[in-house]
């Protein structure tokens, strides 16, 4: 396991807190699901650790702003900690079918598509 500063462990000890095994899950599940329903053909593969890894390096790009999200790639201005951990492609697949619910499901709550990770946050304060 690499070695993580301060900042770093301050992160990871607060998005483990806030996403639980049972949120990431359900993540990945409607990520794939979205991409299958986009593309049947081709869709994402995803695991519950590149999900992590995608949540460590948007929160490590957080500390560390740059133009685009490209240039954390790009030989001029690469960010190992970001670069190491996963390649832009599959970085820019994440995100383009990141998913928190099924959209084939209707419903009046404004919140549908971010309610699964709403309602489990909330839930994981009570604990923190």
């Amino acid at each position: 396991m690499k070695t993580m500063n301060v900042t770093e462990k301050l992160l990871w000890s607060t998005s483990v807190s806030f996403f639980s095994d049972s949120l990431l899950d359900h993540i990945v599940h409607q990520t794939v699901l979205y991409s299958v329903q986009q593309r049947p053909a081709k869709p994402l593969q995803l695991t519950r650790n590149e999900l992590e890894n995608f949540i460590g390096v948007k929160m490590y790009m957080s500390l560390l702003k740059m133009s685009n999200s490209r240039s954390y790639w790009s030989p001029e201005f690469r960010i190992h900690k970001i670069a190491d951990t996963m390649t832009v492609n599959k970085f820019k697949e994440i995100k383009k079918y990141l998913h928190f619910c099924d959209n084939s499901i209707k419903s009046d709550d404004k919140l549908q598509k971010v309610r699964p990770v709403n309602d489990s946050v909330l839930e994981n304060c009570k604990y923190v």
